[in-house]
């Protein structure tokens, strides 16, 4: 994994390990690689734990994405479910 994208997975990984901790109703830290972004979103703890198994996993606010870097596989008006793209699967799911 070249250094741009190791750099952008570990600070995925910062803010994934925060919302890990929600429970119940719970307002999810963007979890976009910039890591001044405090964004939230809402989502019940269930849903996160749901969509956050597995290689993609990063919940970000629409716009927050990477094109470069990331592939989006799921989306809907709320959150963007990303992959790094070096991990990125045949298919996208929209919620749209």
């Amino acid at each position: 994994m070249p250094a741009r994208e190791h750099e952008v997975d570990q600070r995925h990984r910062a803010k994934a390990a925060r919302n890990r901790e929600a429970t119940g109703n719970a307002k999810i830290i963007c979890e976009c690689a910039d890591l001044r972004c405090n964004a939230t979103l809402v989502a019940t703890a269930a849903d996160y734990a749901k969509r956050s198994r597995g290689p993609h996993g990063y919940w970000v606010r629409p716009g927050h994405e990477m094109p470069s870097l990331e592939h989006v596989v799921e989306r809907n008006d709320d959150y963007a479910v990303v992959q790094n793209l070096s991990t990125a699967p045949a298919y996208v799911v929209s919620t749209r």
